[in-house]
């Protein structure tokens, strides 16, 4: 289950921390997201132009079946990937913390972790800055670190 054109509105999941939002696709991309707040330009909007809006994508190789939910009482989007091979999970979430109303952490956290047997994983991170008009350079950023920059 891979689209390699638009897919329909309903195949997205939201997430979110009350200052940024993102749209989650049933193949485990992030199509759309603005930051550090949801009237900001966005970072990955492939909704919008899916050769050039740009996108962060995580999911099996291949073909695959999909199962998701939310976790209970959460914004927290849990996607289950099985294919021949075995089943990975994917969380989606904004980082959040105590003070996170007022203060938030600006982050969007994707932790992929095995299930059973062995799957193989594609990671793919394309942003783009400002609705698609801006490739940004991406560059090491302190320990294990990456960071996009882009624009003036």
């Amino acid at each position: 289950m891979i689209h390699n054109s638009y897919p329909p509105i309903n195949d997205y999941a939201f997430i979110a921390d009350c200052h940024s939002a993102a749209l989650v696709s049933t193949t485990g991309a992030i199509d759309w997201c603005c930051m550090p707040r949801i009237d900001s330009r966005s970072c990955f909007g492939r909704i919008l132009d899916w050769e050039n809006g740009g996108y962060c994508r995580i999911a099996p190789s291949g073909n695959f079946e999909m199962e998701r939910s939310y976790i209970e009482d959460t914004l927290v989007l849990q996607t289950v990937f099985r294919t021949a091979g075995g089943a990975m999970r994917l969380l989606d979430c904004f980082t959040m913390h105590e003070e996170g109303e007022h203060r938030p952490h600006q982050q969007i956290l994707r932790i992929v972790e095995g299930l059973e047997g062995s799957v193989q994983c594609e990671v793919n991170i394309a942003p783009r800055f400002d609705y698609g008009a801006i490739k940004p350079w991406i560059r090491p950023y302190g320990e294990g670190g990456h960071i996009a920059l882009g624009g003036s």
